[in-house]
């Protein structure tokens, strides 16, 4: 059985999100119908050829329909196909909501004598209307029923749309909202580790377990948030209607629904956390991954060429950097070429990189010390400081001026994109005290010793090969 405790965490952040989303749909609704009139007036028309409902729930069906057309999240979606899911998601709301049921329990809760109903034993209990003598008391069995909380006050309210089906629906429209944007991640990965050249089984495992599961389980959570126990093959025919349509099949006259009862005649299962895997694996991933990879083989193929190309460029700027009787410089070009790929192919540069540039610029600090003493470890720490800008720090400033702008007064950022070497000749002193603040935050202090600055600076360096700004700068 599969531990889902990661997920189940997030049932309470999931419940207050429907919150809040069901408030927005329910605004929806309300402005939808009173801006959209015309249109919504004409969904009215379509719905009611299918649903025998009362007006108010036929006009809050018809502009909830009216936003998943006009938001994409159902594209060309046609009525009927609406009125299916309606029709099935109305059969899955409580018993609980039930009219007859709640307002038995109603009266159980605040029963009325019987007594009352006779006219001498009403007027026992009238209430008087005070400052108004000329209008009848009221009797107090009238008062009484109508402060008692009805079904329809309870569960419905006739400005805003609430009733039990709207708030089933509003869950609907969320699944299919989040449905759209977990696919596209979904495809980004899925072309992210072919370039990687992971091996297939390796990407069924990955893709299943981060996208696939997650997101099943997500839409069973926004029903469950509603008031509803959803069938699972009811979320797994979501996810099959978001893939159809962005493989590009055709979608004429199926609604999700039909997707659910045509898998409910194949796969006789419908709860459990135990099958979230084999549903996904033998009804999303086995079906559709093909047909994915088919459509977006052409970008695999050319990200496979710039990894290619990219790998090429390093090496022959390391090649060019990298002097045969030159061990430091050997060492730096290693380091330029972290920075190169960083800066011009997108590579992460994170932890693991980070502990390879602090090790490079230690080594760096402590052989320029070798060349000048004799020995690695001196007692003229200011030394260390010295190799570090000299050796380091400004040829790479000079390479990559963009770095400087985590250092610059905002108020001179147009003068600086325009022209960066001179605008940092110019305020020379103000950015490497901006620099040198900031080398303190990352543990930096006076007399630093090699290790201490190397530290510093490739956390430093982190944060800069991270910052939009500088990568807006490239």
């Amino acid at each position: 059985m599969l531990n889902l405790s990661v997920s189940r965490n997030l049932q309470n952040e999931i419940t207050e999100e429907y919150a809040k989303v069901f408030t927005s749909i329910s605004s929806r609704i309300e402005v939808f119908q009173t801006t959209q009139g015309e249109y919504v007036n004409s969904l009215v028309e379509k719905i009611k050829q299918h649903l025998n409902y009362e007006d108010r729930e036929i006009r809050n069906l018809a502009a909830l329909y009216g936003i998943c057309l006009t938001d994409e999240s159902l594209v060309d979606y046609d009525v009927t196909s609406f009125v299916k899911d309606v029709n099935y998601l109305s059969t899955i709301i409580p018993s609980s909501y039930n009219t007859e049921t709640d307002e038995k329990e109603i009266e159980e809760s605040n029963p009325v004598s019987e007594e009352i109903t006779q006219p001498e034993q009403i007027e026992e209990k009238q209430i008087e209307v005070k400052g108004r003598s000329d209008l009848k008391p009221i009797p107090k069995k009238f008062v009484q029923s109508i402060n008692t909380p009805t079904w329809q006050e309870r569960t419905s309210n006739a400005n805003k749309g609430e009733t039990p089906l709207v708030k089933v629906l509003s869950a609907y429209y969320q699944a299919n909202i989040f449905n759209v944007s977990a696919i596209n991640l979904f495809i980004k990965d899925l072309i992210l580790h072919n370039v990687n050249e992971r091996i297939p089984l390796a990407i069924s495992s990955i893709l299943i377990r981060e996208h696939l599961i997650p997101l099943i389980d997500h839409i069973y959570q926004l029903y469950k948030s509603s008031g509803v126990e959803l069938d699972l093959r009811y979320a797994i025919a979501h996810i099959s209607y978001g893939f159809k349509g962005i493989t590009r099949e055709n979608l004429e006259n199926i609604s999700i629904f039909d997707l659910y009862e045509n898998l409910s005649n194949t796969y006789p299962l419908s709860s459990g956390d135990d099958l979230y895997w084999d549903l996904t694996k033998s009804q999303i991933f086995e079906v559709y991954y093909d047909k994915v990879k088919l459509m977006v083989q052409p970008q695999i193929d050319e990200a496979i060429k710039q990894k290619k190309e990219s790998k090429e460029a390093s090496q022959n700027l390391l090649n060019v950097k990298q002097p045969r009787q030159g061990a430091t410089e050997s060492l730096r070009a290693n380091v330029d070429r972290m920075i190169f790929e960083a800066i011009h192919f997108n590579r992460p540069f994170m932890g693991e990189q980070r502990i390879k540039a602090k090790r490079l610029i230690e080594t760096i600090l402590r052989r320029r010390a070798l060349e000048e003493f004799g020995k690695q470890d001196i007692p003229h720490m200011e030394k260390y400081r010295e190799y570090f800008l000299n050796d380091f720090f400004y040829p790479i400033m000079k390479e990559y001026p963009q770095f400087l702008v985590l250092f610059i007064d905002v108020r001179y950022y147009k003068e600086f994109t325009e022209n960066p070497q001179e605008h940092f000749e110019k305020n020379r002193e103000y950015i490497m005290n901006q620099f040198w603040f900031r080398m303190n935050k990352m543990g930096y202090v006076p007399r630093a010793n090699s290790t201490q600055i190397a530290n510093a600076f490739a956390g430093l360096l982190q944060e800069i090969l991270n910052d939009p700004r500088v990568k807006a700068l490239e």
